[in-house]
């Protein structure tokens, strides 16, 4: 079977069930054969956690890049993007929590450009309601990335870099 994605990112959170639910959901795409790559994003203790969980899940290694400098999810798609541009990826999975896929999903293609084909999978957790209020608000920035030119990964990466951490 010839994989439909040639990456799966994953975005990191702070390690616990969240983050575990997306790792597993992603390390199920390489193990069903349908992606070749998983690209983990966020923090060094998020990563490290993530790459822990797709180990364990019997990902291979060598089908695992990760990048653990994000502060925010800005971030996480410009590593991710370095990261696929290294493998050649440009089909991409694109795994976060359900509440969390609007906006990501968003900044993805935005940063990535046209020449990527991002999918959304959204997996559900349970968030609280401070998570669900704190993204309702952030998902009213996102006519802001209009400010930039589609695939300006530089530029969204300097002005997020001026946000406080954690968005």
């Amino acid at each position: 079977m010839r994989p439909q994605y040639d990456a799966t990112i994953i975005l990191g959170c702070k390690p616990g069930d969240s983050s575990k639910t997306r790792t597993i959901r992603g390390a199920q795409l390489i193990l069903d054969g349908l992606c070749k790559t998983l690209i983990l994003v966020g923090n060094k203790e998020e990563t490290a956690y993530m790459i822990r969980l797709a180990k364990e899940a019997r990902v291979p290694a060598e089908r695992i890049a990760a990048n653990g400098e994000s502060k925010n999810t800005v971030d996480n798609a410009y590593y991710a993007k370095q990261i696929s541009r290294n493998l050649n990826a440009q089909k991409i999975a694109l795994v976060t929590s359900a509440y969390h896929l609007e906006r990501a999903l968003a900044i993805f293609r935005h940063l990535f450009g046209s020449q990527f084909l991002i999918v959304p999978i959204g997996v559900d957790d349970n968030p609280s309601s401070d998570e669900k209020r704190r993204e309702e608000g952030l998902q009213r920035l996102i006519p802001l990335l209009k400010l930039f030119a589609e695939g300006d990964d530089e530029n969204m990466k300097r002005a997020a870099s001026l946000i406080p951490s954690n968005e």
